[in-house]
């Protein structure tokens, strides 16, 4: 896990003057919540799974808002990541945004 600062560019959807290190140096544990934003690879919807740029999305909780993830949407998600089984698992409280 890595933690990224940085300013998001709102045109571009980029984040610009980033600072990358990593996530243990940060103070960054599974008991924090995560923020992933990207472009759904694929979506498992037997398992409510989906893979956005490349990292695993639980979004089971999610279910209740009535959007289900298309492969090639650009998407925002907070929630839990458990690195251990490599798992971001969506917040039940936050919406999964499009863009």
């Amino acid at each position: 896990m890595v933690a990224v600062f940085g300013s998001i560019d709102f045109a571009t959807g980029g984040i610009v003057n980033a600072t990358v290190m990593d996530g243990s140096v940060a103070g960054i544990s599974a008991d924090s919540g995560s923020y992933l934003t990207g472009f759904v690879d694929s979506v498992d919807q037997s398992m409510g799974l989906a893979v956005v740029s490349g990292v695993t999305v639980d979004y089971n909780a999610l279910l209740s808002s009535g959007y289900l993830p298309s492969v090639g949407d650009q998407v925002s998600v907070t929630g839990r990541a458990y690195r251990d089984i490599g798992l971001l698992v969506a917040d039940p409280q936050m919406r999964l945004e499009l863009r």
